[in-house]
């Protein structure tokens, strides 16, 4: 894998390259293998505990782990990868880009990421793995075919790239995703998109009521990671609450954790920068503007803001949120959007949330307990990500 810059003279290279490659099987032994190797250098590094998202990328590349989600995949020896695919990643979310290209690889297909504008760290250090461990002998193919670019999203090179490509993965905001489906395309170009959603947690109150003070650590840093760990900017972190119980139990567990919420804070010594605070200001205007009317918003510290559903009608971000409380379980889930993507939950099972769901009209592609609403999947948004991706040659 290289990080290049895109000019006259690496273009023409880059398509020399692509258009003289041979087709890979879905599932390659070589790529499941570079991609162990991969999590071997992540999890080998200590200072990776810094951050939570490039240790769970590092699980996620696991060798027994890939092998355990292809095993059950039907067609598994005919599939193949429809060839280049370029992929256009969001810059709020640093480690987007590597589970693409994962899914990308993994399918079968040579790949043209284009990475965030944002410099994260994250990004410098994974591309940094990446070119690393692309430079052994045995990965020497793969380093050719894949390539990580940093453009414009306008950029004529770009869309040069993606008139000649066999697939188009897009992940951002639905006005991105509308200028890229007007990009000029192959007739049999596989597009994927994956726009704007939102996402809720689910919070039973009774479960407060006799927790230790290390219990609720626990929870205050699953949250942080759900969370403030990409200031509330992936689709799915949960940017509605639903407390469930008793108005007096509702009351007492949201001094409670709003309280062990704020000290997480100081001991990862969050901060946003002054563009995300003016940001977050201007996002409570615009929802007195649509609605022409004040709206109540309750500062339990600098960082965390709550307003509930009556009031806010603009999704929020960079630690606020909107509150809702609700008698029981049912009637809470039954008050979720229906562009709703991801549901966390503490204190139910998943047992009796599938139940309400099925009874249901309620639209959610995923249920997962609080702490692992970043842990992105080969199934997104209810699509089948390698799948897509790949095709099926019918032999018989």
């Amino acid at each position: 894998m290289q990080l290049i810059n895109i000019d006259k003279k690496n273009i023409n290279k880059l398509k020399n390259t692509f258009f003289e490659s041979k087709r890979r099987p879905f599932g390659d032994k070589k790529i499941v293998d570079f991609l162990n190797e991969i999590s071997k250098e992540i999890l080998k590094n200590r200072l990776n505990r810094l951050h939570p998202d490039i240790i769970t990328f590092g699980f996620f590349c696991r060798k027994g782990a890939i092998e355990k989600s292809l095993r059950d995949r039907k067609s598994f020896h005919n599939r193949f990868g429809w060839g280049l695919i370029v992929h256009v990643t969001p810059s709020n979310i640093p480690i987007n880009f590597a589970f693409s290209f994962v899914f990308g690889l993994l399918s079968g297909n040579h790949n043209i990421v284009r990475l965030p504008s944002e410099n994260w760290p994250q990004i410098q250090y994974l591309v940094s793995i990446f070119e690393k461990v692309s430079k052994k002998n045995k990965f020497k193919d793969l380093r050719k075919t894949n390539f990580f670019i940093q453009t414009d999203r306008d950029d004529l090179f770009l869309k040069e790239f993606i008139s000649n490509s066999d697939g188009l993965v897009v992940w951002g905001g639905d006005s991105t995703i509308k200028n890229f489906r007007n990009f000029e395309k192959k007739p049999r170009c596989c597009e994927l998109y994956f726009p704007n959603r939102n996402s809720s947690l689910i919070i039973n109150s009774k479960i407060f009521k006799n927790i230790s003070k290390s219990e609720l650590q626990k929870i205050s840093l699953k949250f942080f990671n759900d969370t403030y760990l990409v200031d509330n900017n992936a689709c799915s972190s949960p940017r509605q609450i639903y407390w469930v119980g008793s108005f007096n139990e509702i009351l007492k567990t949201k001094k409670k954790f709003w309280k062990i919420i704020n000290e997480v804070l100081k001991i990862k010594k969050y901060n946003l920068n002054i563009v995300a605070k003016i940001d977050k200001y201007l996002d409570v205007l615009k929802t007195v503007e649509l609605k022409k009317s004040n709206i109540k918003v309750e500062k339990s510290s600098e960082h965390i803001w709550t307003t509930t559903k009556k009031d806010d009608i603009v999704v929020g971000r960079y630690g606020r949120f909107v509150e809702n409380n609700f008698n029981n379980l049912e009637t809470a889930i039954k008050n979720i959007n229906d562009d709703e993507q991801t549901l966390t939950y503490l204190g139910f099972s998943p047992l009796e949330i599938k139940k309400i769901l099925f009874s249901s009209k309620i639209k959610v592609d995923r249920v997962v307990p609080m702490g692992r609403a970043l842990e992105i999947d080969f199934l997104w948004d209810g699509v089948d990500i390698l799948n897509r991706l790949s095709r099926v040659i019918d032999i018989r």
